[in-house]
């Protein structure tokens, strides 16, 4: 499972937090208070970029972010 949030608006991030406790690998944005929440632990990209968030998600499938 990916968690993948292109927040377009500033929030809380917990849904991105509930992800990450959970072990799910996150996509968001680059462009909000979220990247202070992820810190190292997400791939950040542009909101309105599908290609970016493909890249993306490609990645992590790629190095295995996620847990079997």
């Amino acid at each position: 499972m990916i968690y993948i949030q292109p927040s377009f608006f500033e929030g809380s991030g917990l849904t991105i937090a509930e992800a990450m406790d959970c072990g799910a690998p996150v996509i968001t944005s680059s462009k909000s208070v979220i990247t202070e929440v992820v810190e190292n632990y997400a791939i950040l990209t542009e909101s309105h970029n599908a290609k970016e968030i493909s890249i993306g998600i490609k990645k992590m499938i790629d190095e295995r972010y996620f847990a079997e």
